[in-house]
């Protein structure tokens, strides 16, 4: 929820409060997983240690974290919430909102810089025909899913309905209503 806080007051201007919000979301990451680390027991998992708080408070006041409200960027606060959200369906919506790796969002610039499509949805040859040309292309990132075999199965007039490309290979192409200008 910091890091929520963290945009929230980021988006409003004021940075100090989201610098605030920003820290303790960190640290509250750690303590989450000292918490959990704890709970493993050290006889048998010695990698499982938990972790020092003076290491913890020496990373925190490091530089590899932001220090001051000025340098703040929405980008650092979306990686520390991508580190400490794992592997959730909100980081991919935190990256779908922010429009990847394009930086035409907001004036937060490139908030996940670098970030592009994993390989394995890449075409491998050239006469392969695959949406999206770049990455500022409304069909190159992933947007959707594609419906579960119920929807195909037993609702499929409303389905077919609902988007030209419901029943195609390639929906996750598919900009999504916030995606568009209608």
């Amino acid at each position: 929820m910091n890091f929520i806080k963290a945009e929230v007051l980021f988006r409003e201007g004021d940075k100090n409060g989201a610098l605030s919000a920003y820290k303790t979301g960190i640290k509250a990451h750690f303590d989450f997983m000292n918490t959990k680390l704890q709970s493993y027991g050290t006889e048998n998992n010695p990698g499982k240690i938990p972790m020092d708080e003076t290491k913890i408070n020496e990373f925190l006041s490091s530089d590899c974290i932001v220090q001051t409200a000025e340098k703040l960027t929405m980008a650092e606060i979306m990686k520390q919430k991508y580190i400490a959200m794992s592997f959730t369906q909100q980081n991919w919506n935190d990256m779908r909102r922010f429009n990847f790796s394009t930086g035409n969002v907001g004036d937060f610039g490139v908030v996940y810089p670098g970030y592009d499509r994993p390989k394995s949805i890449r075409p491998i040859a050239a006469s392969q025909k695959f949406p999206g040309a770049s990455k500022t292309s409304d069909n190159y990132w992933w947007r959707r899913m594609a419906h579960c075999s119920h929807e195909v199965n037993y609702n499929a007039k409303n389905l077919e309905a609902s988007n030209p490309k419901a029943m195609a290979n390639d929906i996750w192409t598919v900009p999504v209503w916030w995606d568009t200008e209608e």
